[in-house]
């Protein structure tokens, strides 16, 4: 009762007073309104948001590593995959290796899930052979991952089983 009497009489010194003005309540408590500054920041890229992000065109490119995922002693070593990843509409199309993969995908914040995945031959009149790239699309359908860093034409992921890293890139061929 005590807040809505306060943010009461707030409006009302408000309203009464003008927008330009200042007001002083209790002693303690100053309240400000001054003209509106017309400089509009852009949002940086730690603002992008994670959906908006994927499903705004086709990725190019994947980054793991793949030893990381079914490995007893997996290497450190990172390789790019040539790739062709579509987010729309809850559902991943992959093109890797003249292989499809396709996978109903779910977003939480910036986590990302995956389930329901179906592989096949590629159906597209061209294919581009990138050797294991399907491998490791299937590895990236089969986790679940955060989204660490989120630029425009890079999402860096960590996979929540594993201590590794996935990034998709879009890159101009």
């Amino acid at each position: 009762m005590k807040k809505t009497y306060a943010i009461s009489l707030i409006l009302f010194t408000l309203l009464t007073t003008g927008c330009d003005n200042s007001t002083t309540l209790n002693d303690d408590t100053v309240i400000t309104a001054g003209s509106q500054n017309s400089d509009l920041e852009i949002l940086g890229e730690e603002d992008l948001d994670f959906k908006q992000t994927l499903t705004s065109d086709k990725w190019t490119k994947i980054t793991m590593n793949l030893s990381k995922f079914n490995s007893i002693n997996p290497s450190y070593f990172q390789k790019s995959y040539l790739v062709e990843l579509d987010f729309k509409d809850g559902k991943l199309t992959a093109y890797a290796d003249c292989q499809k993969l396709s996978a109903r995908y779910k977003i939480s914040d910036k986590d990302i899930s995956f389930s329901k995945i179906t592989y096949k031959a590629d159906d597209k009149a061209f294919c581009q052979p990138s050797e294991d790239a399907d491998q490791a699309v299937y590895e990236f359908l089969n986790n679940s991952f955060e989204a660490t860093n989120i630029e425009k034409d890079e999402v860096t992921f960590k996979a929540d089983y594993f201590d590794t890293e996935v990034t998709l890139k879009r890159e101009e061929n």
